[in-house]
Parts: C-alpha cells; sequence; structure tokens
C-alpha cells in the first residue's frame, strides 16, 4: 500500500490546488467564508495532526496518537494509482476540513467542530 502524509514541504501546491479549486467550483457554491487565514490554519493542524492518504482510499489524522479516519478505502482495492493523485486526494481533505470548519462559524455546528479537533485547535484555526 501506497501512502502520503502532509508536511509544510506541500504548502505551496495545497494554496495553489484551493484557489483553483475555488474558481473551478466557485459558480455552484459561495467559498467567501473560507479564507485563507483558514485555510492555512488547517493544513498547519493537519500536519501536525500527520494527515494520512493511502492509494486505497483511505485517509486518517492523529489525535493524541489514536488514528481519526475520514475516509475508510474502497474494499480494499486500489483506487489511486499515481503519487500525484494520493498528493491530490491530501489536499482534497485539506481543503474540505477548512471548508467545513469555516461553514461552523455560521451555521451553527461549532460545538460539533470543537469536539472533533479540540477547543484550541478549533479557536487557532477559525480566530481572526
Amino acid at each position: 500500500m501506497k501512502k502520503l502524509t502532509l508536511t509544510e514541504d506541500y504548502r505551496e501546491e495545497f494554496v495553489n490546488y484551493s484557489k483553483n479549486r475555488i474558481t473551478r467550483c466557485s459558480h455552484i457554491k459561495n467559498y467567501n467564508h473560507l479564507t485563507n487565514k483558514i485555510l492555512n490554519n488547517t493544513f498547519t493542524f493537519l500536519v501536525k495532526s500527520k494527515l494520512t492518504v493511502t492509494n486505497k482510499g483511505i485517509s486518517y489524522w492523529y489525535k493524541n496518537n489514536e488514528k481519526i479516519f475520514e475516509a475508510y478505502g474502497y474494499s480494499d482495492k486500489n483506487i489511486i494509482d499515481t503519487k500525484e493523485q494520493i498528493q491530490e486526494n491530501l489536499y482534497h481533505e485539506v481543503f474540505c476540513m477548512a471548508e467545513w470548519l469555516a461553514r461552523s462559524l455560521t451555521e451553527g455546528y461549532a460545538y460539533t467542530c470543537k469536539n472533533i479537533i479540540g477547543n484550541k485547535n478549533y479557536e487557532l484555526i477559525t480566530s481572526n
């Protein structure tokens, strides 16, 4: 099984991925709530939490040395063939968490986010 863990080395590519995704999808969804600060803070949080994705579609990160699964994969199949596809999946996970955290500020589920990532992390990521 191939796997890739998020590191600071991927930050610039992630920023480009995020800009492209927002541009590509803005006709479907409004991303005004998703600030560069939240994107960058989420990236930093997930670097520290060792976000990892695999070619089987599994993605996870660590909270207090416990694996937190974001996706459980696809029946033990290799669904991602190249390193570039694994990287794109890695960036997708960061982007989706950042967008989810940004929406929580206005849509009333901050409590749920705090329970998942912790109060301190939530405040660090979403504070102005």
